[in-house]
């Protein structure tokens, strides 16, 4: 399937996703009604674990975006973790704020090769209102639309995803306005961020149903 993405200074280029991926094939393939949620779920379940880390998606929570430690040395179960964040004060209470370097070392290791992985491109208006991500040192990081196209920004140009160039050829950056969100990255961007995100809460749902089973 091809898709196209406009390039600020240039004429419109090709952008084909990378359907080698396995997770961006099985969401097109949803796209297109050709394959199930299941084999998506899984996948996205299976690079989460492998990276440490798990996308929790939340419809009721109270976060400030920011990253925060659990102030115990053992961090909350899932459902628990959904009933800190529905509200600010009893949040506070069992987390502290973390050090911006303890967020960008989990960034490092954790979140950007799942990005790698899995090619989970999404914009902040399509991620931040109803998602946040607990890692597996405990640490939640919660980012408000502007954070979380920074941080997609700075995984793009670690990984010369889509180079940029002027009209002389000049390469520049890509910045937190390009996934701040209200534009399309690319030809069915928005089929594309509706997929994903119903993925994302069949894993995490599927996720807190075994963990309040589990003995």
């Amino acid at each position: 399937m091809e898709a196209k993405i406009p390039v600020p200074g240039m004429p419109k280029r090709s952008y084909n996703p990378d359907r080698t991926i396995p997770f961006v094939d099985a969401v097109y393939r949803i796209v297109e009604g050709s394959g199930p949620y299941d084999d998506a779920v899984a996948l996205l379940e299976d690079a989460e674990v492998k990276h440490g880390m798990h996308i929790v998606y939340s419809l009721d929570d109270a976060l400030s975006g920011g990253p925060y430690l659990p102030v115990d040395d053992h961090p909350p179960s899932w459902s628990e973790v959904l009933r800190l964040v529905s509200t600010w004060s009893q949040f506070q209470e069992h987390y502290d704020l973390a050090p911006p370097d303890v967020e960008q070392a989990a960034l490092q290791a954790h979140l950007f090769p799942f990005i790698s992985e899995t090619g989970f491109i999404v914009q902040g208006m399509d991620f931040t209102n109803n998602h946040f991500i607990v890692f597996s040192s405990g640490l939640l990081v919660s980012w408000t639309q502007r954070a979380w196209g920074g941080v997609m920004a700075a995984w793009a140009n670690s990984v010369d995803w889509m180079p940029r160039c002027n009209k002389r050829g000049d390469r520049y950056s890509w910045k937190y306005t390009d996934f701040y969100g209200g534009s399309a990255l690319f030809e069915q961007y928005a089929a594309w961020a509706t997929i994903v995100q119903e993925v994302v809460r069949r894993t995490w749902e599927r996720q807190l149903a075994e963990s309040v089973s589990a003995p």
